[in-house]
């Protein structure tokens, strides 16, 4: 996979934008359904992110991927 235009490996000065960044698309599915859930002690949110880790397949990762330009190889 190459870098995609927004982002340089070596940092020459660019950052990653949020919004381009594959984590936090990801991480704000995550915290949807966290929040979604509304779960109060610490076992419960344990076994929500048990129950929400399987709801992102494989083709919404490529999305994520695509979104943030990354280049098909």
């Amino acid at each position: 996979m190459t870098c995609p235009p927004h982002q340089s490996a070596k940092g020459r000065g660019r950052t990653l934008t949020p919004d381009l960044n594959l984590i936090e698309m990801l991480f704000s599915k995550l915290k949807h359904g966290l929040r979604a859930a509304a779960k109060s002690t610490q076992d419960a949110l344990y076994d929500a992110i048990v129950d929400l880790l399987p709801t992102v397949k494989p083709a919404e990762c490529q999305n994520f991927f695509d979104k943030a330009g990354y280049a098909r190889t």
